[in-house]
């Protein structure tokens, strides 16, 4: 009896064994793949065919911040403007500091194509660098700090020690403040759904038709914040604008 039941565990055992080699033997060959697409793209990419660099990255399946950098460079040198804010975009979600950074210079191009006396300000610049600094923390980092905050704060508040000690429990209400909207920002940065318009120039209408009035207008490469959709029309946040525009005027981030 009991060598039953020891052939039958080694059997299990066999088995579990045999499934997990075949699924890490199908994931090493899927990023053999994928490394050999990225391989192949670069090569098209330095051979400056950047329509086949951009057909060979996006047949990669984990498209990290570098493939879609790579294809936002890519669409750049086509002189494709909304390709290239689109998949910025998509590389901004994956992107650190550094990364940021380089997300940033190619967006300072675009602007100066666009608008070639543009020169950004110094406030500019310091909002631009919160910006990256606050999206290239760790959420869940944030997340700790705000906790153990609250907790000294409330440990203060319920010793009453901030009748002699005003100084430090203002600063702990302050830094308690500035967390709790990073947290705020990051977490509406997240869940905000954005578009990018991928044609010329669509209209903004003030309802989800075309037989209501136009509201304004949007170009090329311009994003969009989308609040709701209803019958093949979106309702967009755009330049202080909220209008509704036809679901195929634009490409999701």
């Amino acid at each position: 009896m009991d060598s039953t039941i020891e052939r039958e565990s080694m059997n299990i055992y066999k088995i579990i064994f045999y499934i997990g080699f075949c699924l890490l033997r199908s994931t090493t060959m899927f990023s053999m793949q994928d490394e050999e697409k990225f391989v192949h793209g670069n090569q098209l990419f330095m051979q400056q065919r950047y329509a086949q660099a951009c057909d060979t990255y996006k047949t990669i399946n984990n498209k990290g911040f570098i493939v879609l950098y790579n294809i936002a460079i890519s669409y750049l040198n086509q002189g494709n403007l909304a390709q290239v804010v689109l998949y910025a975009k998509r590389a901004k979600q994956q992107a650190n500091f550094q990364q940021l950074t380089q997300l940033y210079e190619l967006f300072d191009c675009i602007n100066r194509q666009a608008h070639p006396d543009y020169v950004p300000s110094w406030n500019e610049q310091l909002v631009i660098f919160l910006k990256k600094c606050i999206l290239s923390t760790s959420m869940l980092l944030i997340q700790i700090v705000l906790f153990i905050l609250l907790i000294v704060l409330m440990i203060y508040w319920y010793r009453r020690r901030y009748k002699t000690n005003i100084k430090s429990f203002l600063w702990i209400a302050f830094f308690c403040i500035m967390f709790f909207c990073f947290w705020w920002y990051k977490t509406t940065i997240i869940q905000e759904k954005v578009g990018v318009v991928t044609k010329n120039l669509i209209s903004v209408f003030a309802g989800p038709d075309e037989s209501f009035y136009k509201k304004s207008e949007l170009h090329e490469s311009d994003e969009v914040i989308i609040l709701s959709s209803q019958q093949g029309y979106y309702q967009i946040k755009a330049k202080k604008v909220i209008g509704w525009i036809h679901d195929n005027d634009i490409e999701l981030v």
